[in-house]
């Protein structure tokens, strides 16, 4: 199953929560994240992706778990790509029926797009 997911800026200033009238200086923006969760044959995938305060680098922190007692593993893996080109990617990979796997994956390179996909192997 492939999951492709194209990120756009997202900020709001202070100023423009509460009108022109705020004086102080806006502070830095924070990261924005939001959640996603993956199901195929065998394979749950739940987590966040997340893009920095500067918007450019994404990360995705989750997990994967094999939900098919079939003696291959659950597979996870993610391309990120920037204007069209691959910038670098990651994978997690868990086996056994109930267990899960954690994963911590961050572009190396600032990214705008990702492409996930799952698979037993």
């Amino acid at each position: 199953m492939r999951n492709k997911t194209a990120f756009r800026a997202m900020t709001v200033g202070l100023a423009s929560l509460f009108g022109a009238t705020l004086l102080a200086p806006v502070a830095a923006q924070a990261a924005t994240c939001s959640f996603f969760s993956i199901q195929d044959v065998g394979v749950t995938v739940k987590g966040h992706h997340c893009r920095d305060a500067n918007n450019k680098y994404v990360s995705v922190d989750g997990y994967v778990e094999d939900t098919k007692a079939d003696g291959k593993s659950a597979y996870y893996g993610i391309y990120f790509f920037k204007n069209g080109t691959a910038v670098g990617s990651g994978s997690a990979k868990i086996g056994g029926k109930g267990k899960r796997a954690n994963f911590s994956i961050r572009s190396s390179q600032p990214a705008n797009t990702i492409d996930e996909f799952t698979n037993l192997v």
